[in-house]
């Protein structure tokens, strides 16, 4: 239970409202588990006390798994809690098989998506990271991609993301955060409290040095404004009550549509033809490639190998074997005579 008051006299007033309460329905809570966010009892205007305890003091404490603090939540200690946590799931699923010798890639990257990924995204739906939380969201994400195909450091974290089709995580909280405000939007059920919430929010003068979160995400969520999203207009779909009458419009994007941006926002990483990332070119199916599966009947060996290749972690650019020039992928493919066999027999996979 959370109380909010205007001042400290003002929280003492419901602390006593609570205790009464409790007392008439049978039941105690737990004064070692209440927490106040303000000064400590010696620094109080009034006692803020229950069944004659003090109320601890914090600076921030968890609700429903999110740190607050006075002024609310406390974004940058959530992306800490939250990515410290995906740190520990990467090392256990690590352990069992996402790695370069253990699953198929395209089945680690369904790993991390299901299992590794939303514990970073709880809460994020809120509000769009800023640019320190966004760091620790995306090194996360960067450990993650590294370990599912076991390259070092220095390898391209855009070739990874191409090559595995992981959208990057600044983007995927835009994708997040515009879904959840869908749900509000699209929505006329006066009984939902949120729902009111929100339209409140939209049609309401903004308070000097206040943070709204539906105004700042339709002011700074460019997957919102896209051309294709479904958004209700609120001034042909009042409020309805009662809610058999309630509207749901569609989702803000369907299914093919959220696919396809999500594509797009996976091959405009890179497009340069010149370095690894910009040579790995998403396929039109949004498929990840056959050789990244385990379907695909290549040996863990083979298939390693040619991710490799592809990674740019093959060449190294070292002297090649037989003429002494530096060796890079384009060299290798001119020098061993590669070009002009596929040339030959395969023109249609040349650029």
């Amino acid at each position: 239970m959370t109380l909010l008051g205007g001042n400290q006299a003002d929280l003492a007033r419901l602390l006593q409202v609570c205790e009464a309460w409790s007392h008439d329905v049978g039941i105690r809570f737990s004064p070692a588990k209440c927490v106040y966010l303000g000064p400590i009892p010696v620094m109080r205007e009034v006692p803020l006390r229950i069944y004659g305890q003090d109320i601890v003091s914090k600076e921030v404490a968890p609700y429903l798994g999110i740190p607050f603090g006075r002024h609310g939540i406390n974004w940058l200690q959530m992306a800490k809690e939250r990515t410290q946590k995906a740190r520990g799931v990467i090392v256990t699923m690590a352990a069992l098989g996402m790695n370069a010798t253990g699953w198929a890639p395209a089945s680690s990257a369904k790993i991390y998506r299901s299992f590794i990924r939303p514990v970073m995204e709880y809460g994020v739906a809120l509000k769009i990271p800023s640019r320190e939380a966004l760091k620790l969201y995306e090194s996360v994400q960067n450990l993650a991609l590294r370990t599912m195909v076991s390259v070092p450091r220095n390898t391209s974290i855009k070739a990874l993301h191409k090559l595995l089709h992981v959208e990057p995580f600044d983007h995927r909280a835009k994708t997040l955060n515009a879904m959840w405000g869908a749900h509000l939007h699209n929505s006329t059920d006066r009984t939902m409290p949120a729902v009111r919430i929100w339209r409140n929010a939209l049609v309401q003068a903004p308070q000097p040095n206040q943070v709204c979160l539906p105004r700042l995400l339709l002011s700074t969520n460019t997957i919102w404004n896209h051309p294709d999203a479904v958004k209700l207009d609120h001034a042909t779909n009042p409020l309805a009550d009662p809610v058999e009458d309630a509207v749901w419009a569609d989702r803000l994007f369907d299914r093919v549509t959220r696919r396809r941006i999500r594509r797009e926002a996976v091959a405009v990483i890179e497009n340069a033809l010149d370095n690894v990332a910009g040579a790995i070119l998403i396929e039109p199916s949004d498929k990840i490639r056959p050789y990244l599966t385990g379907k695909s009947g290549i040996n863990r060996k083979t298939r390693n190998t040619v991710m490799r290749w592809t990674l740019g972690a093959v060449a190294w650019h070292r002297p090649c074997l037989k003429c002494g020039q530096e060796l890079s992928r384009v060299h290798a493919a001119e020098c061993s005579g590669a070009d002009a066999l596929l040339a030959a027999r395969h023109p249609e996979v040349l650029y």
